[in-house]
């Protein structure tokens, strides 16, 4: 009778676990609703997008639609199970304010061990969680798949099945919970793949901050019968965008985001180009104008910037001087606020130390020695733009997982979408330091180069979920005097 009663006593769980259970399932319920809300937000995305540009968008559509249908399909299938163990154990208890309430059966463990176990429904459910990761994962790419480590995951334990290990021993009310647990994982798991997605079709309009139009002329000062050449594009855009390029109000036909304008120089004197660049940025339409002004005469110097109109201090700004007529070993180039290198007949490199402005003056030495004004030319200097820092892919605006973090390699500098030829940015050297949840900041690890080290690898591969990962004093080549941070956040 003594062990009958101890038997008993061990299948006897306190009303405050049982409670604690169902605090679970409504805060699951809670997480999962969120988590559904993000994936609707980002295939009404994925809609907007398809609308400005559905031939780069449409592959990608179809699987994130692909996605939605097979979240939804195991979502039910959970939730039809769940309600089947509901009703046959007495439902629920009345509700009084609408909000859902406690299991009648919360402490039942034999009806639903019954149904999962000995009629094989949580065997089916087992399969049913695996095949539908796997369905949700073969819609990327197999560098987007390494880097998600899903939860929806179903193994057994040893010798014991993974039903047996969650559901024939369990009161009812942690039945359901692990359940709803597992809906949840379902949808983080899809948020995941929607955004493997998301991103080969770009996460938002235009990736900088600030975007201008330019006309950049082969040159501002022409000879009488000369044509007038001038490439029209955005100076830093992005090439999945769409955009449209109009002058006087004329639509003209553009290759590879650029035109190359064309006009006779019939007349001396000034002229002036205006238009305007269309840019269809997901929902809506921005127009972007621009002008220029160039000269007409009978005859004078070339100077124009192999780059932009805009010059960059401490790096090489190539230009391209020429005068027709006039043989290059009979000119000579000024500058009034930098440095100047020819470095073959036509070409020169400038440098520059400070922002503003810089003039640039052509000369050219007559039959009798003397040196004759031929033209100059105003540039606009500016300081290089800081790097855009990311390990590897990440760049800290969301949360990671471990494996997503591990998956990267090198710490990554590079120029936010602005292209400047010949220019690029390399890290010389960080301090990556791990903050862990328990046990606070971790010894600080010194890194020389971009790619991880080995001691930081480890440590990454050691580091607890929920850590934070610092990496700071990142110096990086032509930013003398300056470092930089990034901060991932790892769940």
């Amino acid at each position: 009778m003594y062990l009958i009663l101890t038997a008993m006593l061990a299948l006897n769980v306190s009303a405050e676990i049982l409670k604690a259970f169902f605090l679970m399932e409504t805060s699951m319920d809670k997480t999962s609703e969120n988590v559904h809300q993000k994936n609707q937000e980002l295939l009404l995305a994925f809609d907007r997008q398809l609308g400005t540009q559905p031939d780069l968008v449409r592959p990608f559509f179809v699987k994130a639609k692909e996605a939605e249908k097979i979240a939804a399909e195991f979502d039910q299938y959970v939730e039809n199970l769940k309600n089947v163990l509901i009703e046959e154990t007495g439902g629920r208890e009345e509700s009084t304010n609408g909000k859902k309430t406690e299991l009648i059966g919360k402490d039942n463990i034999e009806t639903h061990a019954d149904i999962l176990i000995n009629k094989k429904k949580g065997d089916a459910l087992k399969q049913k969680i695996n095949q539908t990761r796997i369905s949700l994962l073969a819609l990327l790419k197999d560098d987007d798949r390494s880097k998600i480590i899903s939860d929806l995951v179903a193994d057994d334990y040893g010798t014991q099945s993974w039903e047996s290990f969650h559901f024939e021993h369990s009161p009812l009310a942690a039945v359901i919970a692990m359940m709803s647990k597992i809906q949840n994982d379902c949808k983080v798991t899809t948020n995941d793949v929607l955004k493997g997605l998301y991103t080969h079709i770009g996460g938002t309009s235009l990736p900088i901050d600030k975007i201008e139009a330019a006309i950049i002329p082969k040159s501002n000062y022409l000879m009488k019968g000369d044509e007038f050449s001038a490439d029209i594009f955005l100076t830093a855009h992005s090439t999945k965008q769409a955009h449209e390029i109009y002058i006087d109000g004329a639509k003209v036909a553009e290759e590879n985001g650029k035109f190359t304008y064309k006009i006779p120089s019939n007349s001396t004197g000034s002229h002036t180009v205006n238009g305007e660049i269309w840019v269809r940025e997901s929902d809506s339409l921005r127009k972007y104008p621009f002008s220029t002004t160039y000269n007409v005469f009978n005859g004078g110097a070339s100077i124009s910037a192999d780059n932009t109109r805009i010059l960059y201090t401490g790096i090489d700004n190539p230009l391209t001087i020429t005068a027709p007529g006039i043989a290059p070993s009979n000119l000579k180039v000024e500058v009034d606020n930098g440095s100047l290198v020819r470095e073959a007949d036509s070409k020169y490199n400038v440098k520059v130390a400070r922002t503003g402005t810089i003039r640039v003056k052509v000369s050219a030495r007559d039959d009798y020695g003397n040196w004759k004004p031929m033209g100059q030319e105003e540039f606009l200097v500016r300081s290089l733009p800081n790097p855009e820092i990311r390990y590897g892919t990440l760049n800290g605006s969301t949360t990671y997982s471990k494996g997503a973090v591990l998956a990267q390699r090198m710490m990554v500098a590079g120029l936010g979408g602005i292209y400047v030829r010949g220019l690029q940015y390399s890290v010389i050297s960080y301090t990556m330091s791990i903050v862990d949840p328990r046990n606070g900041l971790q010894r600080a690890i010194v890194v020389n180069g971009q790619r991880a080290s080995g001691d930081a690898q480890a440590a990454l591969t050691n580091m607890a979920p929920g850590s934070m990962v610092i990496f700071d004093d990142i110096k990086v080549d032509r930013m003398p005097g300056k470092t930089f941070q990034l901060v991932l956040k790892t769940r």
